[in-house]
């Protein structure tokens, strides 16, 4: 449970209160493009049998899947726009004295990302200084023995210097049950392949990822004999740690998971591996900021999330030699850390492992790995030229409606019993609202101050990379012990995305997010309503669903609902659980998981119940009624087809199944096909009979 803030998506008006209907006229409104909202529609389609084929279905034919990606939607669209604004930022000459030293280290480091030329010929001697420094690859050094090589050491270093996850997951995070403090935490690994189910032998995951194996081991000029026999032996390591592993859908209960335990009971309880050797590699190099030594000893405390992964990891690693384990460590510290960022012949191979026609270009890469590694440079550059500052306040105030709208529904709820409803509202009322940036954006030493660190190598990408993640990861670690900084954001400001962070109760609007199609100042309030308005209400939601449930006001994991209360919320989850079981993608002919994409599934009913309240609420208050000229639409109706036109999109068929077996989130068709279908106010604006398709007589909610 190592990632705690629950995003919208996979990976979230000049005025907002018009006081003169001149001031949005048809001339201004024109900017929404009308054309654009109708040419992506089928007219042809019945809005009750298949809202998303009506919203959707000529933008399917007007917009094929690019060669050069797996998938198309307007949601990706707006992640591409948002790519070229700071492609144009970072390509800027650097000015010293108005940009800052983190700035020009993000333009360089990109600079040095772009040079395909100095990558090819500088790549092979850092890989070799990297593997010499980790004690080799047997596979590629079969003679060298590994005799002397510790496990524990070799993942601390790995962890520490990598940000390896990889054989399990170790971090400092805030403690579940007192979010008030940082406590060290460890988690199920992140298999390579995603999941469990994509090992069996037969799938065609395995298939394709035993040839990218392969095809990677023969440009290393490995023997093939050998490389059968460690390829066979990692892989069945490999296999049997996913094995061990617990789907997604079936980790929502944190409570069950979280037990705290000493480094001196860890190291007690379980034989195999010296916790202790590995604990103390991890923080070797770490410092608190005022330069004293972190240091753990046998009182550390540590949370572990699933204490069966880590009972039959002890075992895994008794049963498998050095070899084997070492084989894997190396290989996955390969495949995540450079074989997709290396040239040919290696990208034709990753080309060939994703099902791609043609490469991407490598600017957008370069663009993507700055916005991760400095979320906070990137974004100090991306507000200052493209944020619309008057969007904050009118966010402010749309967050004000739907909030209401969810206090009202909360009080009127009658499964809800008087206590937890009482509970329930402080928590409403305390949740935290970060929108656009933190303020210190503004201020360039202080974003200097972040990434004081970080150091660019202008003749060697990788090194620049290594140490851009090493530092990275440094700041995470010396959080350990320390008081959590309340105003600090979990996210940077250039991300078209939105958060609900549970620990802290807070939901976070990026600025990248408030664009169209979610947001626009010209837009008619309906859309924005149904557009950023559904985003706020899906992010209020999340501190209710199934997980967020679990956290109180202060963001601690504990009993706060009454047990009546719980059985109630079960019975209805349960419901938008089997309902959204019955959904399948006839694309690949698979079933949507309902216990997988149960919190997004919740939040996504809750978030346009919500906004289509808070919208209502705001059109009496404000009796004007616009329109998008050329469009027969009633501003209802504007509300209901915005948010559908969100999720017009397109996958081929691998990223379909990918999507469909490991996401949290359903594909775009089933997030409008499965909240309009539970809609009373849909079925009104568009007069569906009941019994249709998209009103059925059995519905589904929550919240």
């Amino acid at each position: 449970m190592l990632m705690k803030a629950l995003a919208l998506f996979e990976p979230k008006y000049e005025q907002f209160e018009i006081d003169n209907a001149d001031e949005m006229s048809n001339s201004r409104i024109s900017f929404t493009r009308p054309e654009v909202i109708l040419s992506s529609i089928n007219p042809a389609a019945d809005p009750c049998d298949d809202f998303y084929e009506y919203a959707c279905g000529n933008w399917m034919v007007e917009h094929p899947i690019p060669d050069d990606a797996p998938s198309v939607s307007n949601f990706e669209n707006l992640g591409q726009k948002l790519e070229f604004a700071l492609k144009k930022l970072l390509e800027e000459p650097y000015d010293e004295a108005t940009e800052g030293e983190a700035v020009g280290k993000a333009k360089k480091f990109y600079q040095i990302c772009l040079n395909e030329t100095l990558i090819a010929m500088t790549w092979r001697f850092t890989f070799l200084r990297v593997i010499s420094s980790l004690g080799g690859w047997p596979t590629l050094n079969p003679t060298k023995s590994v005799d002397q090589t510790k496990i524990e050491k070799l993942y601390g270093i790995l962890v520490a210097k990598y940000r390896a996850d990889f054989l399990f997951k170790a971090t400092v995070n805030l403690d579940d049950k007192n979010s008030e403090v940082y406590v060290l935490v460890i988690d199920q690994p992140t298999v390579l392949l995603q999941s469990s189910k994509a090992y069996d032998v037969e799938s065609e995951e395995r298939k394709a990822y035993v040839t990218l194996l392969r095809d990677v081991l023969k440009i290393f000029n490995v023997d093939p004999k050998l490389m059968d026999i460690d390829m066979e032996n990692m892989l069945e390591f490999e296999t049997q740690l996913a094995n061990f592993t617990v789907p997604d859908g079936n980790r929502h209960d944190v409570g069950s998971l979280y037990s705290k335990s000493t480094l001196r009971e860890l190291s007690k309880k379980y034989k195999y591996f010296n916790w202790t050797l590995f604990f103390k590699t991890l923080f070797q190099n770490i410092t608190y900021e005022n330069g004293t030594k972190i240091t753990i000893d046998e009182n550390a405390e540590i949370v572990l999330y699933g204490k069966e992964f880590f009972d039959n990891f002890d075992i895994l690693i008794s049963r498998f030699d050095k070899r084997t384990i070492i084989n894997y460590l190396s290989w996955s510290w390969f495949f995540k850390n450079m074989l997709r960022d290396l040239p040919d012949p290696f990208a034709m191979i990753i080309l060939k492992f994703y099902h791609m026609q043609v490469p991407k270009l490598r600017w957008h890469n370069c663009v993507n790995r700055i916005n991760s590694l400095m979320q906070m440079a990137t974004s100090s550059m991306y507000v200052k030229r493209y944020f619309d500052h008057k969007a904050k306040q009118q966010v402010e105030e749309m967050i004000e409606l739907i909030t209401q709208s969810f206090s009202e529904m909360l009080q009127s709820e009658e499964w809800i019993t008087k206590e937890t409803k009482k509970v329930a509202q402080e928590k409403v009322n305390a949740m935290h609202r970060k929108i656009g940036y933190p303020d210190y954006l503004n201020n360039a030493s202080a974003v200097d101050e972040e990434y004081k660190e970080y150091k660019v190598y202008m003749h060697n990408f990788f090194r620049t990379k290594y140490n851009f993640i090493e530092a990275y990861q440094r700041d995470i670690l010396r959080k350990l012990n320390t008081k959590v900084d309340r105003d600090r954001w979990v996210a940077g400001a250039a991300l078209v995305n939105a958060f609900y962070s549970p620990n802290a109760n807070e939901i976070i609007f990026p600025a990248g997010i408030l664009q169209p199609v979610f947001y626009d100042k010209n837009f008619p309030p309906s859309m924005n309503f149904g557009g950023i308005g559904v985003v706020i209400g899906h992010e209020i939601t999340h501190g209710f669903d199934d997980r967020g449930r679990l956290y109180d006001k202060y963001g601690n994991i504990r009993q706060w609902w009454d047990n009546a209360t719980v059985l109630e919320f079960e019975k209805r989850a349960k419901c938008i659980t089997e309902q959204y079981a019955e959904f399948s993608l006839r694309q690949v002919n698979m079933s949507v998981d309902g216990q997988l994409t149960k919190g997004e599934n919740i939040a996504d009913n809750g978030g346009i119940k919500q906004a289509y309240a808070a919208y209502k609420k705001y059109e009496k208050q404000h009796p004007i009624s616009l329109k998008l000229p050329g469009i027969n639409m009633t501003n209802d109706q504007l509300f209901f087809i915005n948010y559908a036109q969100i999720w017009c999109g397109a996958m081929n068929d691998k990223e379909a199944a990918r999507k469909v077996s490991f996401s949290e989130h359903c594909p775009g068709i089933i997030r409008v096909r499965g909240p309009l279908s539970n809609s009373l106010d849909f079925a009104k604006t568009f007069n569906c009979p009941l019994g249709s398709s998209m009103n059925p007589v059995r519905k589904c909610r929550v919240w």
